[in-house]
């Protein structure tokens, strides 16, 4: 079964929303002290009270050109999620915040965030690409 994550953002000239073919929903949260060596001594650790959450998000997405839809909600294929990560495309989410929502349980639960890096993989005979998207955030 599939998990219902859908990504979001707000450009201002309204909301664009797809839903994600998931298979796997990586959440991890942490630290990062900053530690600054000291000759004949130990380290000096600087903790700034700060937790970064990283989001990894893997599935299977269609090829370009399969408009499905999950309800009012567009699934994402594989020019879709292209085409909003490409800063000179018209309707980039490169330079905007991006809402992640995980309705699989009761009560969505949603971060903030940008993505870091998508990953496309094509195996041999198959009519999909798996993918892999990676993001960096905090929890709302």
């Amino acid at each position: 079964m599939a998990l219902a994550i859908k990504i979001s953002n707000d450009s201002g000239a309204g909301v664009t929303a797809y839903m994600l073919k998931a298979s796997s929903l990586k959440i991890q949260h942490a630290r990062s002290p900053i530690a600054i060596p000291m000759p004949g001594t130990d380290p000096i650790l600087l903790d700034l009270g700060q937790w970064k959450l990283n989001i990894t998000v893997t599935g299977d997405t269609d090829f370009t050109g399969h408009d499905e839809n999950d309800g009012a909600i567009a699934i994402a294929d594989r020019d879709d999620l292209e085409y909003i990560l490409n800063p000179t495309s018209t309707n980039s989410w490169h330079d905007q915040v991006i809402t992640l929502t995980d309705d699989t349980n009761s009560g969505a639960t949603t971060y903030t965030v940008k993505i870091s890096g998508l990953t496309l993989e094509k195996a041999d005979a198959k009519d999909y690409y798996t993918f892999t998207l990676a993001m960096v955030g905090f929890l709302d």
